[in-house]
């Protein structure tokens, strides 16, 4: 089981779904080369994350770490993230 959106506990392995924490490096991260349809992502707790890989406009908001957002995308590695090194990014990965 992993606690991972709103305090719920998901068995990712029984739910046919996959797990992808990325960790900010050299301020970027990218997800790994996973087919998809949807994603659901969030920053770690208490951390800026942004969607993108390079500096970005202050007019965008970050990702959220209270919530999880859904995106449409065909595979995972299509996903950048820009943010502080160590910061971790959580992904779902809907098939």
């Amino acid at each position: 089981m992993v606690e991972f959106f709103d305090s719920r506990q998901i068995d990712i392995a029984s739910s046919g779904l996959e797990a992808q924490t990325l960790t900010i490096a050299d301020t970027k991260a990218v997800g790994a080369n996973v087919e998809c349809r949807k994603v659901l992502v969030k920053a770690e707790s208490g951390k800026t994350v942004y969607i993108g890989d390079s500096d970005v406009d202050d007019n965008y908001p970050p990702l959220p770490n209270d919530t999880y957002l859904e995106l449409t995308v065909s595979n995972t590695k299509y996903l950048n993230f820009y943010g502080n090194d160590g910061d971790k990014v959580f992904l779902i990965v809907l098939p």
